[in-house]
């Protein structure tokens, strides 16, 4: 069960003032059809839309990848949040007010402390904002043109600028906030005497937006020529800034993608190549300020889409931070494919030199991750000596092996062979060879057997005692209550045995609906009941309604008959028993002969 921490009235109330359609079309453009409403799923690629959201039962179904939800599984899955900060989410775009419980009120005073923080942060944003405007600061504005940036992409992005030690500290302090707020908000340092100024004080200054649209903080552009001065400088780390945790431009990407099926997701590194990527119509790119990606990079663009491209800085550092993204991508379950620049260029210089066609055409001619890999360690291993292709042979070897797909393999394997000037034939012996080495048991009673990325065990195969009959009736009675059909209501659940799946038990002992199940069970719970969700279409109402009394005729008896097992030597139980069996064998005789 969800880790909810609120009462259960409050959750209802954020359901009832959360219309799914309503929600959903923030994210999606859909369309009407009866009472139902479709698009194309957002959770995989598709051209003909199988994604349908059910108004009355205000529950949504991909007929395509089979995901399935609620009002807040939906937001959980299009803003990356957990269940808790998607009821959160809602109620605050309700505007009903979080209550405040016995084990969330240590949570909450820092909740109220962040929104504070998000206050003066906005606030400095949009003061920067208006100082860049003045006629004193053209040189910035002039600065941000021969970069290509203009103005409205000046307005987009939240470009600023900051001329005055003081002035950030006195226009906030106008609003009422605190020199205490602002340094916690990391607005402003303080010095040895105890004054606090503006801690971007004469730099162009760039917004920094979390997925939700606040503002977290800035990073800062220096115009002076002084090797002493960082040419960039991000705001210290506060409760809401942490740098490896920021997506750059993910506002922005949002604004501009929505309701749109994204081919894929471009990462850049920096801010000015993404502002630069936006300008040459590339909406779909976001940064990751240059630092390590990390999982949470991961997890936000995994949000939009499962194709990233990585289109990192074409230096040695770029490429050798593409190098280690491919793993954190790809453990996130995410497709990678790598956009390789000229040596020496980032993505802003490349579209300032060559334009948007060719990037275009960088992105259509990228390559999967494993190419990379295996390119970037030709590239970097001396290949002129025995030892050095010995070396490169042991690692790319190495680097095919982890690939679960033996036909993919054999993809890479005549580049490897080339490189080293060995017949394929040989390297293929070698990898399986280490193949081999990986999955020998020590012990042969332990033999498993490997399938892709699947290993079964060899002498405990499972085995299912169960009848199939069994078990598609199981399923169907359990997606007769949980789809609420009448003819189950008055179900006797006292009759039946006990359901060999222990969440179909527990949806039919609990009652429970489809608007219900996302609130109550966890994630492993919901991936086993997937084969429930998605109502059957086109079969008579009469025709369902005899199969749902086959099926829970079929498992009385199946309950009768475990009894009678237990009552060995009781004639007048057994006698009874085979009586009831026998009365409702006949029954579904008589029925089918009906039919």
């Amino acid at each position: 069960m969800q880790n909810k921490g609120y009462p259960e009235e409050f959750i209802n109330r954020v359901r009832d003032a959360s219309n799914l359609v309503d929600i959903a079309k923030g994210y999606l453009p859909l369309k009407q059809k009866g009472q139902d409403f479709w698009a194309c799923c957002p959770f995989h690629s598709e051209k003909t839309p199988s994604f349908a959201i059910s108004a009355p039962k205000q529950f949504y179904y991909c007929y395509g990848c089979h995901t399935s939800g609620n009002v807040f599984s939906l937001v959980m899955k299009m803003e990356n949040l957990s269940w808790r900060e998607a009821v959160e989410f809602l109620a605050k775009k309700a505007n009903i007010e979080l209550p405040q419980t016995t084990n969330n009120s240590d949570w909450l005073r820092q909740r109220q402390k962040k929104e504070k923080i998000y206050q003066a942060l906005l606030l400095a944003r949009d003061y920067y904002c208006r100082t860049l405007q003045r006629p004193a600061n053209r040189p910035a504005v002039e600065y941000l043109h021969q970069r290509g940036i203009d103005d409205e992409l000046i307005k987009l992005f939240h470009i600023g600028y900051s001329d005055s030690w003081q002035g950030v500290v006195d226009d906030l302090k106008s609003h009422g906030i605190s020199e205490q707020l602002m340094q916690e908000a990391g607005i402003v340092a303080k010095n040895e005497h105890g004054r606090v100024w503006d801690a971007q004080f004469e730099r162009i200054t760039f917004a920094i937006h979390d997925v939700y649209g606040n503002c977290i903080g800035f990073t800062g552009r220096t115009m002076k020529k002084d090797d002493k001065l960082a040419k960039y400088k991000n705001t210290a780390e506060t409760i809401v800034f942490n740098k490896s945790n920021i997506v750059y431009g993910v506002d922005v990407m949002k604004e501009k993608t929505r309701g749109q099926s994204m081919a894929g997701l471009i990462v850049v590194e920096g801010n000015v190549d993404e502002i630069a990527m936006v300008k040459h119509g590339f909406p779909n790119t976001v940064a990751c300020m240059g630092t390590a990606l990390t999982k949470f990079h991961a997890g936000v663009m995994a949000r939009f889409s499962r194709v990233v491209y990585l289109c990192l800085d074409g230096d040695d550092a770029g490429q050798h931070a593409t190098l280690k993204s491919i793993d954190v991508l790809q453990d996130a379950g995410l497709t990678v494919k790598v956009v390789v620049l000229p040596a020496g260029q980032d993505p802003d210089e490349f579209l300032q030199t060559h334009g948007a066609d060719a990037m275009q055409k960088m992105l259509a001619s990228s390559i999967g991750g494993m190419e990379f890999k295996l390119d970037y360690l030709r590239r970097h291993s001396d290949l002129t000596n025995r030892v050095g292709k010995a070396e490169y042979l042991n690692q790319a070897v190495g680097l095919l092996a982890t690939m679960a797909s033996s036909a993919e393999r054999e993809l890479y394997l005549p580049d490897v062979a080339n490189a080293v000037g060995v017949a394929v034939e040989a390297i293929r012996n070698t990898l399986n060879s280490q193949l081999d080495k990986a999955v020998r048991p020590a012990n042969k009673k332990d033999a498993t057997i490997y399938s892709g990325n699947h290993i079964h065990d060899n002498h405990n195969k499972p085995k299912s005692t169960i009848p199939k009959k069994i078990l598609d009736a199981e399923m169907a009675i359990t997606k007769a209550v949980l789809y609420d059909r009448e003819y189950a209501r008055a179900l006797p659940k006292a009759e039946l045995p006990s359901l060999h799946n222990p969440i179909y038990q527990k949806i039919v002992t609990e009652d429970l609906k489809l608007k219900d199940i996302y609130d109550i069970l966890d994630e492993k719970e919901l991936a086993t009941i997937e084969p429930l969700l998605g109502e059957r279409t086109g079969q008579a109402a009469q025709a369902e309604v005899r199969e749902w009394e086959d099926c829970v005729n079929l498992l009385k008896i199946e309950k009768l008959k475990q009894t009678l097992s237990d009552c060995k030597g009781d004639i007048v139980a057994t006698n009874k028993l085979m009586k009831q069996i026998k009365a409702l064998e006949n029954l579904k005789h008589q029925q089918k002969v009906e039919d």
